[in-house]
């Protein structure tokens, strides 16, 4: 941005290749996700495919720093979607997928003698879950691609994609919340 603002673009690729090699060592910070024992659910799916998004995001900018891809506004849309909707969203639905239900949990049921207080991974449904991964899987990729290639239809399918990932993930936080006004 300091180099946009003040220094009119004289250095992208610098700023693309640290983007990168800071993206490249904060991968190595990962490799726990790949321990003996690990489970795959849907915190997991959304951690790796925010993976997949930070990779796609550091190759596209590298790609319109280096004038692999044409610097257009449709090019950078597409980055900004790969950066957005492929690498942050993913993390954030990936944490909140943890961290939401046991905070519901914790207010509805740690103070409860009930015994049938639910555990706090089984107060949604996973199928909710793996929906709003498989969506977002779907719906960031063909933006982005519809974007670069500016054809609608990849574009509004990519979108619709993303549309039924945020519903599914909206239904699934209201079975969690609803678990506070069922006590």
């Amino acid at each position: 941005a300091v180099d946009a603002l003040w220094l009119g673009w004289r250095w992208p690729k610098v700023w693309a290749v640290m983007m990168v090699a800071g993206y490249a060592l904060y991968l190595t910070q990962l490799r726990p996700l790949s321990r003996p024992g690990w489970k795959f659910d849907p915190p997991t799916a959304f951690t790796f495919l925010g993976l997949a998004g930070g990779v796609a995001w550091s190759v596209l900018g590298l790609a319109l720093a280096f004038g692999v891809v044409e610097d257009r506004w449709e090019s950078r849309a597409a980055y900004g979607v790969c950066a957005l909707l492929g690498w942050a969203v993913p993390w954030v639905m990936g944490q909140s997928h943890k961290i939401f239900p046991f905070l519901v949990w914790r207010s509805a049921y740690d103070d409860s003698d009930k015994p049938d207080v639910p555990q706090s991974t089984a107060m949604g449904r996973v199928e909710l879950s793996w929906a709003a991964v498989v969506f977002l899987a779907l719906g960031w990729p063909l933006t982005a691609g519809g974007l670069l290639c500016e054809n609608q239809f990849v574009v509004s399918s990519g979108l619709a994609f993303l549309l039924a990932g945020a519903t599914a993930y909206a239904v699934q936080s209201l079975l969690w919340l609803s678990h506070l006004f069922s006590r």
